[in-house]
């Protein structure tokens, strides 16, 4: 399941991809109703909010302690050491399809409400969560 996930599953298709900035809502897929609804990006917020709070509630009052148990852990267990390197990975290389996405949607501009593409991609999970929520949608139609 881990490999389905990861940078070596989606790394292939971001390198490779074709860049189509003249997409429409007319234009979309059968499933991209999904990604475009703010229901799906408050789920995905909420999800992620949940699993923060469990990690931190769960360190047993010590975050240091928490923090020198994972720097053992990620020494020693392959899993750990791979799966953080593999987010690391994942969390940068969002960074040029949201900035497309937001050109894309934002009238070729790379901000939205002041804050660049690279500023919503450099908070890991957070960042792009909030870039779902507050994108606008795509235009109706466009001229090509």
């Amino acid at each position: 399941c881990h490999l389905l996930l990861d940078f070596f599953a989606t790394g292939p298709y971001l390198g490779l991809r074709s860049i189509e900035n003249s997409v429409s809502d007319s234009e979309k897929g059968r499933g991209s109703f999904l990604f475009e609804s703010k229901i799906t990006g408050l789920l995905l917020l909420g999800f992620a909010s949940f699993l923060t709070y469990y990690g931190i509630s769960n360190s047993f009052g010590n975050p240091i302690s928490a923090i020198n148990e994972y720097i053992e852990l990620f020494k020693n267990q392959r899993l750990v050491h791979v799966s953080t390197i593999d987010f690391t990975i994942l969390s940068l290389a969002v960074w040029d399809p949201l900035q497309e996405d937001m050109a894309r949607r934002c009238e070729g501009k790379t901000t939205l409400n002041g804050i660049p593409a690279w500023g919503f991609a450099s908070i890991p999970i957070f960042g792009p969560v909030l870039y779902l929520l507050l994108r606008p949608s795509l235009p109706l139609s466009v001229e090509k």
